[in-house]
């Protein structure tokens, strides 16, 4: 109906107003305002900006933090399809910083975002998985999770250290990765 599209204009709109303001777009930054946008956006289901307002609840930034309701509202998104929301609960229960730490749950819901395609999440857990200190190391599990996140130095150095472990050792595959690294670095410094 006219009415239904026209929320969802409104409420899209919101959101955008209030990444303008977040980001600075066109205006000065002001986040009082970005954050009041986010607002009514998540009031009105937009996934987008039941995201930003929910992060903003949890991290307390500019406005009082609120865990109860960032949480529900960071759930809501993930069951609109919000992959952002999904990635930064999972990051915020594998660190424990603005959440009560619970590893499971967090490898569970960043496995899923990396089983979706989401290339920072892969990112992060083949480097979990490498580093072996929040789960045990898994050499298997990290080249798989590395090898699907986004081709960049951070990727490619890690996929270096993977290949100089015993269980994987490939000397030529972590030489052409640590290569690639220094010359992307070299011609970054140009």
């Amino acid at each position: 109906s006219r009415r239904q599209r026209q929320m969802c204009i409104r409420d899209s709109l919101y959101y955008k107003l209030g990444s303008m303001f977040k980001k600075g777009l066109g205006t000065d930054i002001d986040m009082d305002r970005a954050i009041d946008y986010f607002k009514r956006s998540a009031e009105m289901n937009n996934k987008n900006g039941l995201f930003e307002y929910g992060k903003a609840l949890l991290i307390g930034e500019h406005i009082p933090q609120n865990t109860d309701s960032a949480v529900k509202l960071l759930e809501k998104a993930v069951k609109l399809k919000n992959s952002n929301a999904k990635r930064f609960l999972a990051l915020e229960y594998i660190s424990g910083e603005h959440l009560e730490q619970d590893f499971e749950k967090g490898i569970a819901l960043l496995t899923e975002c990396a089983d979706s395609g989401d290339v920072i999440a892969s990112y992060r857990l083949g480097k979990i998985y490498l580093q072996g200190e929040i789960m045990p190391q898994n050499l298997d599990k990290a080249e798989r999770y590395l090898l699907l996140a986004e081709d960049n130095e951070y990727t490619q150095y890690a996929l270096a250290k993977l290949y100089l472990q015993e269980e994987k050792y490939d000397i030529q595959k972590a030489v052409n990765y640590f290569e690639t690294v220094s010359y992307t670095h070299l011609r970054a410094h140009e």
